[in-house]
């Protein structure tokens, strides 16, 4: 699996979980998707898109929560 497989599957993981959370805090789930474009992929939450900032590794960890980094994949 490469490097932009995991952090998808990482991503998509995440965001699942936090679609759980979100549906539990009110009551009706939200509709998540992964969608094919011209440049890559985006997700969509509610049929909007959705952001994720994160990163993958073990170093800089106070650079990603400066940056405002909430998500974090470790290989």
């Amino acid at each position: 699996m490469n490097q932009i497989s995991k952090s998808l599957l990482i991503a998509v993981t995440f965001l699942l979980y936090l679609n759980a959370v979100w549906a539990l805090q009110h009551g009706k789930p939200v509709k998540v998707e992964i969608r094919e474009t011209k440049t890559g992929y985006e997700i969509l939450r509610g049929g909007r898109p959705y952001f994720i900032k994160g990163a993958g590794g073990t170093y800089n960890m106070e650079k990603l929560q400066a940056s405002g980094g909430k998500v974090s994949g470790h290989h």
